[in-house]
């Protein structure tokens, strides 16, 4: 027969929320969107480690007690830690089709100075963030919130779900910032400079987004019911337009057929001369008719 220990089951319980806790404060932190990140690795290194040394020592609950820990610090860090996520489709000009720019998503956040950034996923950006305060800067004609929501499937994570934002042009510059001088000056080119600097590159993403991409759900509805109702009228004025030609020819062939048919009792001699100005009673017709 089994036997659980209640307090074993309650310190079980206590390290898997310890472990949901922490997964979802790193990440919301770190801004990654896979636990790939320094600050996972600093922290998960230490448990992983007594949990190994733990089994072999033949202490198993804290070894079970760190494992839950493991366990459940990844499940806080996508379930409870999920970001503000981006896709971005974007309009192929070649093939004149729209294709989604960025498989994996963008995670967005808003800095101290209410710029829209993004969380580039290499330990260096994590870096110069924290240390320099540089951000990977989004400059774009509206808002990013799109209405649309899609998703992305990696092969052994779960599905990751945002909003998708249409956009028709998408660059990356760059700038380039000075964060360190040495104190020790030299002299080049006849300027006194210091002898040392540390450079680092700022990525600033411009956007422009499609027209629709900043409209609401209400403005969309409004635009393609006027889009309807401009089609339905020209579809009838066309229409319109073709029954008028038709109708048009018709009348022509009809106003010919008359005037040939009336035309057609008189001497062809007459309708010569009445187009000359005479009349078939005229002097000259008479004298015609005389010289016979």
């Amino acid at each position: 027969m089994i036997t659980i220990d209640p307090l074993s089951v309650i310190f079980a319980c206590l390290a898997a929320l310890l472990g949901v806790l922490i997964g979802r404060k790193i990440q919301s932190i770190v801004n990654f969107v896979f636990p790939v990140d320094p600050v996972t690795v600093a922290v998960l290194v230490v448990p992983c480690i007594a949990a190994v040394w733990a089994q072999a020592a033949g202490r198993g609950s804290l070894a079970f007690l760190l494992v839950c820990l493991i366990i459940f610090y990844f499940v806080g860090y996508y379930f409870n830690g999920r970001q503000d996520y981006r896709y971005l489709a974007k309009l192929d000009t070649a093939n004149n089709e729209i294709v989604r720019f960025n498989v994996r998503p963008w995670v967005v956040y808003t800095n101290e100075d209410g710029q829209i950034c993004r969380q580039d996923q290499t330990w260096k950006a994590l870096w110069i963030k924290w240390r320099w305060g540089i951000h990977h800067v989004i400059q774009a004609n509206g808002d990013l919130d799109g209405r649309i929501e899609t998703d992305f499937k990696p092969l052994v994570y779960p599905p990751i779900y945002g909003r998708l934002v249409f956009a028709e042009y998408v660059h990356d510059s760059y700038v380039e910032w000075t964060v360190k001088r040495s104190k020790k000056m030299v002299e080049r080119n006849g300027q006194y400079v210091p002898k040392k600097e540390l450079k680092v590159m700022q990525t600033v993403t411009t956007v422009i987004l499609a027209e629709s991409a900043d409209l609401s759900a209400l403005s969309l509805l409004m635009k393609l019911r006027a889009f309807n109702d401009l089609s339905q009228k020209y579809a009838e004025t066309a229409e319109e337009n073709y029954r008028l030609r038709q109708a048009v020819g018709s009348q022509s062939l009809y106003a010919a057929a008359e005037f040939l048919k009336q035309q057609a009792g008189y001497d062809p001699q007459a309708i010569v001369l009445g187009s000359m100005g005479y009349s078939k009673n005229s002097e000259a017709i008479k004298t015609q008719e005389v010289g016979r």
